[in-house]
């Protein structure tokens, strides 16, 4: 990992991400000269989605009674 893009071991790259990474609510009050070089951590994008066993288990339900 650290090797391959030069940011050293694995402890060097975790330490840089704790530093660097800020969550959402608190970067909404920073501004953009703050966030220069940080990156967003949380939850980004939410949406409502179909879990996939129930989307799954409605198609096999269909393909079943076709039959």
């Amino acid at each position: 990992y650290g090797r391959k893009n030069k940011m050293g071991n694995g402890y060097d790259m975790l330490m840089w991400q704790k530093e660097h990474g800020i969550p959402r609510k608190k970067a909404q009050k920073l501004t953009p000269e703050q966030m220069r070089g940080k990156f967003l951590i949380g939850e980004l994008y939410s949406t409502e989605a179909p879990e996939y066993t129930e989307s799954y288990g409605r198609i096999m339900e269909q393909a079943q009674s076709s039959l």
